[in-house]
């Protein structure tokens, strides 16, 4: 079991929805985002690693701006 955060970026100007969770596995963790981002854009989060997406560019505003830990 992990803790993973789930990001999902608002409508320019609001705040980025964060969610804290627990998951078995990754691939659940990635399934919750997708069904609370419905079609957005949204990170998946295990610590200080980025799991979804696996592309090198973060939606996060800036490289700081990533969960605790």
């Amino acid at each position: 079991m992990g803790e993973y955060e789930i990001r999902i970026p608002q409508a320019e100007g609001s705040p980025t929805l964060i969610s804290a969770e627990i998951h078995l596995t990754d691939a659940s963790a990635v399934r919750s985002g997708k069904l609370m981002a419905q079609g957005r854009p949204f990170e998946v989060w295990r610590g200080s690693e980025r799991i979804y997406p696996e592309a090198q560019n973060s939606l996060s505003e800036t490289p700081t701006d990533r969960p605790a830990t």
